[in-house]
């Protein structure tokens, strides 16, 4: 009497994963019980090719959306810049037309709004190299510093 071969699992989970058929396809091509071969995949969590490419489509939609919800809010954040910017520059022409009283007011306006805009749009690169500068920070420990941070961002 011949002897019956054990399953080469490893060759049909391949198989499945490339999509070269449903379970019961590959239970009748690979002589193996379907029940099996079902219990087999479900236990090792076997994924057929195409979740795989669903996968990868969900995660460059995931990125995508990331990067218009960025632009949006950087569309957003330039708006508001815009709108102080206009009353900043409203306050800076009318501080000099009204008396020296009133111009303290408009002065003390004025510096609120500027650091206001400040919390709002982040310093450049260029403004955090002179600040790096200043500071007589090395353009190496700089970029180190910045790699490091870099790395520790939080990942979506």
């Amino acid at each position: 009497m011949q002897r019956k071969r054990k399953p080469n699992w490893e060759k049909i989970r391949l198989a499945y994963e490339a999509g070269e058929g449903s379970y019961r396809e590959l239970a009748a091509r690979f002589n193996v019980s379907f029940g099996t071969l079902q219990d087999v995949a479900k236990r090792e969590s076997w994924v057929k090719g195409y979740d795989k490419t669903h996968d990868k489509i969900k995660e460059q939609t995931r990125v995508k959306l990331a990067e218009e919800k960025a632009t949006i809010k950087a569309k957003g954040i330039a708006a508001d810049l815009q709108v102080l910017d206009s009353a900043i520059a409203t306050l800076a022409l009318s501080a000099t037309t009204v008396e020296p009283k009133s111009q303290e007011g408009a002065y003390n306006a004025i510096a609120n709004l500027i650091k206001i805009k400040n919390q709002i749009a982040p310093p450049s690169a260029e403004d955090l190299a002179d600040i790096a500068i200043a500071n007589g920070i090395k353009p190496e420990e700089f970029i180190l510093a910045l790699a490091q941070k870099w790395q520790q961002q939080p990942k979506d």
